[in-house]
């Protein structure tokens, strides 16, 4: 799924569409999350006890539950207003510095799903779609 960016004055939109959405008493599976920062970057990518652990987590979800999307929430995108990423290969967006060059070049290829990132813009009335920005 594409990412879904709160800015500064899109909080109080989500806020508003979260409570009008109507209530079915399902409940859906959430994991809240840390993405880390910029030193859990394991170079090479194993060893890292953080990011194994999330390894885990996600394979546990897997035999748990029929993953069909994950919507990711980014407080990093600060704008006037909240969007969707509708782009079907977001980038990954490097929103930090000063680290040695090659914490530039790793990649995180995740597919977006224009499809589902339409419905999410859909369903939360003052929300924008955008294919300019990417992972954080």
């Amino acid at each position: 799924m594409g990412a879904l960016g709160t800015g500064t004055f899109g909080l109080s939109g989500l806020a508003k569409a979260l409570d009008e959405t109507e209530q079915t008493g399902e409940k859906l599976p959430v994991l809240f999350t840390s993405h880390g920062n910029p030193m859990d970057i394991p170079l090479p990518p194993y060893g890292n006890p953080f990011l194994s652990y999330l390894g885990d987590v996600g394979k546990e979800l897997r035999k748990e539950y029929e993953v069909k999307a994950i919507l990711v929430v980014s407080a990093h995108w600060c704008t006037k207003g909240s969007y969707v990423n509708v782009s079907p290969w977001p980038e990954t967006i490097y929103d930090y510095y000063g680290f040695p060059d090659n914490y530039y070049t790793r990649k995180y290829p995740a597919p977006g799903s224009p499809e589902i990132a339409k419905q999410v813009a859909e369903s939360v009335k003052e929300i924008n779609v955008t294919t300019d920005w990417g992972f954080d």
